[in-house]
């Protein structure tokens, strides 16, 4: 089965708009209808897996994009410290934010980064 025309995408456009991404063409949604039922059931795994591994990139950008910022409390508890050290080694500290003078919270990606980087360099 050859199809004559396709779709080309780019991330963040819509179903049904032509766009550029990298050389990714995709069928129209006609030429897919269009599709006797034993040639739909041959691209429908290809196309299931398109969708997963499409949908996990889009996760993963969420994921890197999404942060959330804690207080010193919770910090101190997660790294078992006192909110006194964390205060007190804020400016060496990758992971504090402050906000104003007393104002400080935590980056959670960025304290669990730095929990990472410090175990696999102890091993």
């Amino acid at each position: 089965m050859k199809m004559q025309s396709t779709v080309t995408i780019r991330p963040g456009s819509r179903p049904g708009t032509e766009a550029t991404a990298r050389g990714l063409d995709l069928p129209p949604i006609e030429a897919v209808q269009a599709l006797a039922p034993d040639e739909a059931s041959t691209i429908l795994p290809q196309l299931v897996t398109l969708a997963v591994v499409a949908a996990s990139r889009t996760a993963a950008r969420r994921n890197e994009e999404d942060d959330t910022f804690v207080s010193l409390k919770d910090a101190a508890a997660a790294l078992l410290t006192t909110e006194d050290w964390l205060r007190r080694n804020r400016h060496r500290l990758p992971f504090v934010v402050e906000l104003s003078e007393g104002q400080v919270r935590v980056s959670w990606k960025a304290l669990q980064r730095f929990m990472r980087q410090k175990v696999r360099e102890r091993t």
